[in-house]
């Protein structure tokens, strides 16, 4: 059975599609729903703020279906309520399973995303999926050229995989049929053991999946080039400076030239230093299963993971690590029967 797998430069030409000159009068395409019409013009109020908070109103101007790797795309153009034009937005869908809604829309401007809008709840397997928006937003800086490599490692790690011999023909399952592609998250999920590592400490030291035997340990994964990244490092630095039982690694995504220049502007580089390791080959992002950054795991005395999450902010993260790491403090509860220990009140 071939392997389906989506090719980044399949999204990437997607794309692309808002940005091309259309010759011609564009007749709208009606296939549209009342409902789906309605999600598609208000994901596109909040990626034009410029309409002034009115729903502006959505034609289809383009539309490519790609029945071979399960995708859709299609362009709109976006009209203010008082008539203005206010650009293009590209909605794109992708079907892997009966049960996963993907479903987004993004802006581009001067070869650029400069917003990401979900069109219905993101869903993969039956679950929400939430990171999607975490990455585009990594993506913003890059030009349009610089996608293939990003997306190609993010719909690589969620593993489009085909499960079934079948003709060829339509991919996406009709409501309710068995999945033809299957979508699974990368990382690591609940009660997964730590990989195994040994790296070079940015303090000199060695750092080893040994190191944390028998305690519980914060392994967190940014690029000091985002801001998410460094608050979320230094959060994790100060709140493991207040648990003497956690150990910490912090992993900067990044080369050293970047790392040296970025810590230069810096008023705390210690903080992101401390407990540090870079990883510019994203060798142990990769073998951690990172879906995106900044990315943070929590792993229990036995080293399994017992939490895992993308950024949701500082306080976020704070209430997060603060919830876990009181579930350590708690004391076992003894079995029921058993005998209560000496000096224990009988």
């Amino acid at each position: 059975m071939r392997l389906v797998r989506h090719s980044a430069w399949v999204l990437a030409t997607s794309l692309l599609l808002s940005k091309m000159a259309l010759t011609g009068a564009c007749a709208e395409l009606e296939r549209l729903d009342k409902a789906t019409r309605s999600a598609v013009a208000a994901a596109a109020g909040k990626l034009f703020p410029e309409s002034g908070g009115a729903t502006p109103t959505v034609t289809s101007v383009k539309y490519v279906e790609r029945f071979v790797d399960g995708f859709e795309y299609e362009v709109f153009e976006v009209v203010g309520a008082a008539g203005a034009r206010l650009g293009r937005l590209t909605r794109v869908q992708v079907h892997p399973d009966a049960r996963s809604t993907i479903d987004f829309a993004v802006r581009l401007e001067k070869d650029r995303i400069v917003g990401f809008q979900p069109v219905r709840p993101i869903r993969l397997g039956g679950k929400p999926f939430d990171e999607l928006g975490f990455y585009f937003e990594n993506l913003a800086p890059l030009g349009v050229g610089a996608y293939a490599h990003p997306l190609e490692k993010l719909f690589g790690s969620l593993r489009l995989l085909s499960t079934a011999d079948v003709e060829p023909g339509p991919y996406r399952p009709q409501p309710g049929a068995p999945p033809v592609l299957t979508m699974e998250s990368r990382k690591l999920a609940l009660g997964d053991p730590m990989p195994e590592f040994q790296v070079q400490g940015l303090e000199g030291q060695t750092l080893s999946r040994a190191a944390f035997a028998g305690k519980p340990a914060i392994i967190a994964f940014g690029s000091i080039r985002e801001e998410a990244s460094r608050v979320m490092l230094k959060r994790v630095e100060r709140f493991a400076g207040t648990v003497a039982e956690a150990g910490v690694l912090k992993v900067l995504v990044d080369t050293a030239e970047e790392k040296d220049l970025f810590l230069g502007l810096e008023n705390d580089p210690e903080s992101l230093l401390a407990h540090g390791t870079i990883d510019p080959e994203k060798a142990l992002r990769d073998l951690f299963r990172v879906p995106l950054t900044p990315y943070v795991y929590v792993f229990d005395r036995e080293s399994k993971v017992v939490f895992a999450g993308s950024w949701r902010g500082a306080d976020a993260l704070s209430s997060d690590l603060a919830d876990v790491f009181a579930k350590f403090r708690k004391p076992a509860t003894p079995p029921s029967g058993a005998e209560p220990a000496q000096g224990e009140a009988r």
